[in-house]
């Protein structure tokens, strides 16, 4: 529901990924053990420019990015993925997308009519 939470879920993702392109494929980290890795600068580097490449954040934000990513390619349709560590998480993260989306109070000028 926040731009804070969704980074710190997107964090185990980003790591997991980090690690499958060091050649050290492994289990998806928790979200506290991607906050708590000792990075160095190029791992940071490469994490920060993985998730600068994403939409994560709040519904609205989230909405917001959809809907401009759509608006460059010139699509009508997205497929959506979010990797996180927990089903739960990943579930909620797919009906806050819905929401933004169905919700006369989020829609504003960002849903093309």
């Amino acid at each position: 529901p926040t731009d804070e939470e969704a980074r710190f879920l997107a964090g185990a993702s980003a790591l997991g990924f980090l690690w499958l392109r060091q050649g050290r494929p492994s289990r998806m980290p928790t979200p506290k053990e991607a906050r708590d890795y000792r990075y160095s600068t190029q791992e940071r580097t490469f994490i920060e420019e993985r998730l600068a490449r994403a939409v994560i954040g709040s519904p609205e934000r989230v909405r917001d990015g959809l809907v401009a990513l759509a608006a460059a390619h010139g699509v009508d349709e997205l497929m959506i993925t979010t990797a996180v560590h927990a089903h739960a998480d990943r579930v909620r993260s797919f009906e806050l997308v819905a929401d933004a989306f169905v919700s006369p109070k989020l829609r504003g000028p960002a849903v093309p009519a």
